[in-house]
């Protein structure tokens, strides 16, 4: 599913894009950053670097940065397509995370 930046927006409001490589997201802390800095780094074989810095602990503000392999696909579009891999990928892990749990006293 391809979307065009003006979609993005409207279905991930706290996203913001700051240039090519980084999105800023607000209300986000290192529990989310974190799973998902693993996630595109697993799943996303493009990716040759990715992580997040939180600015100052007073903002609500996670800049979130992403770095292709290849040059040519560094944009901003890619960068939101690695971001919705890594977040699918987090999903994923808290269902396989609830299953253990659920089957936990079986």
């Amino acid at each position: 599913m391809t979307m065009n930046n003006d979609e993005l927006r409207e279905e991930f409001p706290r996203l913001k894009r700051v240039n090519e490589y980084q999105v800023s997201i607000g209300n986000e802390d290192h529990t989310l950053m974190n799973i998902l800095r693993y996630s595109i780094n697993k799943k996303c074989e493009d990716v040759e670097y990715c992580g997040y810095t939180i600015p100052h602990p007073s903002e609500q503000i996670s800049l979130f940065n992403v770095q292709f392999r290849e040059s040519y696909k560094q944009n901003s579009e890619n960068v939101y397509a690695a971001l919705i891999e890594g977040l699918e990928g987090v999903e994923m892990i808290g269902k396989r995370l609830l299953e253990e749990i659920e089957n936990f006293n079986k």
